[in-house]
Parts: structure tokens; sequence; C-alpha cells
């Protein structure tokens, strides 16, 4: 087995429209898509994702079963400017340097 890359990752949210404005208005993000599911009456495809990134996120209604997220790693070229447009932006982040 080979995996490449992850696709969608869900990111379970207690706003999908306060989450979206987060994500696409504070961070720069790409909106990939909006649109009603048939899952309930308010449901909704959200997929936001940095600019020309493979990986797009998924911005769901929290289920009260779902396992909570507890954070999402991005990568990025200068940690300490992201971090401080991050917190700037209202986010929050935990800088941590992984190389591989």
């Amino acid at each position: 087995m080979e995996i490449t890359h992850l696709q969608k990752p869900p990111v379970p949210v207690t706003g999908q429209d306060a989450a979206k404005a987060f994500y696409v208005d504070k961070l720069g993000f790409e909106l990939r898509g909006d649109a009603p599911v048939p899952m309930g009456e308010s449901s909704r495809w959200v997929e936001v994702a940095p600019k020309g990134a493979r990986t797009a996120l998924i911005l769901c209604d929290r289920m009260p079963d779902a396992p909570k997220l507890r954070g999402v790693m991005f990568e990025t070229r200068d940690t300490g400017e992201t971090v401080a447009a991050l917190r700037d932006a209202g986010g929050e982040a935990r800088p941590e340097r992984v190389d591989g």
C-alpha cells in the first residue's frame, strides 16, 4: 500500500459560517465549495484550502458522538511569521518544528 497524501480531512466546527469566514477572510484560504448535502436541513459541504494546495479541509458541523479534533498542522516556509499571522487573525498556534 502506498498513501501519497491526505485529501479532505474533516474539521468539526461549531459554526460553519464563522469557520469559513476565519479560514477564507482571515487566513486567505480558497473557498472550494459550499453546498447543501442531503444529511439534514442545515447540513452543508464547506471546503477550504490554502491557495494551490492539494489538500482541502472540510468544515463540518460538530456531531456529538464524533471524536474531537485536537489541531491541524500546516506546513509553512516561515514558522514565526505564520504563527504571528494566525494569532493576529484570532487563531491559536503552537509552533513546532518537524524536520523530515
